[in-house]
């Protein structure tokens, strides 16, 4: 009986070594990575991360110095056709183009086939469908985005005002009806499947990234040297120095030779295109 004392002792010893060893070795495996944030729009039987927040995840693996603010604003920059720092203000307008297409150009026509026959006389009116086609990527996803935010913030607000009532149906008390119906359900929920699982926020900041886009490839189709000056322009400008200009309020003042210059390029191609409707 005494013989067996060593060996058993020799054996705790060396399973206690080798808990030791593991415990060294697994403390010096790295962390696992944080999951990517709970999405409060996305729905919550679905675990598949949405295509922004699988986009962060790859960045974040291949840029691990870069804060996960940063990875997200590098994101939406990369969906800019101009630099994002450029407000609203400083943008070109493109109203009277807006204008003819919406009153001039038929939904039929705005994507043109890749076989379609082209006529032997083009007019500024076929220039100007060819120019949408083109261009119908960018609205479409802008709207696609809209119509994401408007469903959302309706289901929202209907939830807010569910609660207020049940709030006040518990003390007894109870809202007009006009105050009850100011909400109205959505006939029916728009789907997509990268636009739907994104917050209400994510969708509202790439409907208007993507709707300033639209606007600013249809005025590069319409008049791209001098829209390519004004691009120049905005890239060649500090963002600190647009920012004391927002801060100043003459952000409209940034590339403002460019900007009216491209403008005065769309106005006349539109006047072409009006003078090939009304003959």
């Amino acid at each position: 009986a005494t013989a067996t004392l060593p060996q058993a002792s020799s054996d705790s010893h060396r399973e206690l070594e080798r808990q030791n060893r593991h415990m060294v070795m697994t403390a010096a495996l790295p962390a696992p990575p944080p999951p990517p944030p709970a999405n409060e729009e996305q729905s919550p039987t679905s675990s598949q991360p949405t295509f922004i927040e699988q986009w962060l995840l790859e960045e974040r693996a291949k840029y691990p110095q870069r804060s996960k603010r940063e990875h997200t604003e590098y994101f939406f920059t990369k969906q800019c056709l101009f630099p994002r720092y450029i407000p609203q203000a400083a943008m070109c307008s493109v109203d009277p183009i807006l204008h003819l297409i919406s009153h001039h150009v038929k939904e039929s026509d705005r994507e043109t086939s890749s076989d379609a026959t082209i006529p032997e006389h083009r007019t500024a009116l076929d220039d100007l469908r060819e120019v949408v086609s083109l261009c119908s990527t960018y609205k479409s996803r802008s709207l696609l985005n809209r119509d994401e935010f408007h469903f959302k913030r309706a289901m929202m607000l209907k939830e807010k005002q569910r609660l207020e009532q049940s709030a006040d149906s518990a003390n007894g008390t109870n809202l007009p009806t006009k105050q009850q119906s100011t909400t109205s359900s959505p006939t029916q929920p728009p789907y997509h499947v990268e636009y739907t699982p994104l917050a209400l926020q994510e969708n509202f900041l790439l409907a208007k990234i993507h709707g300033a886009n639209y606007n600013l490839c249809l005025a590069n189709a319409v008049c791209p040297d001098r829209t390519r000056r004004l691009l120049t322009c905005w890239k060649s400008l500090h963002p600190q120095r647009v920012e004391m200009m927002e801060q100043g309020g003459v952000e409209e003042f940034i590339c403002l030779e460019e900007r009216q210059a491209v403008e005065r390029c769309i106005g006349l191609a539109v006047q072409r295109g009006m003078k090939d409707i009304l003959g």
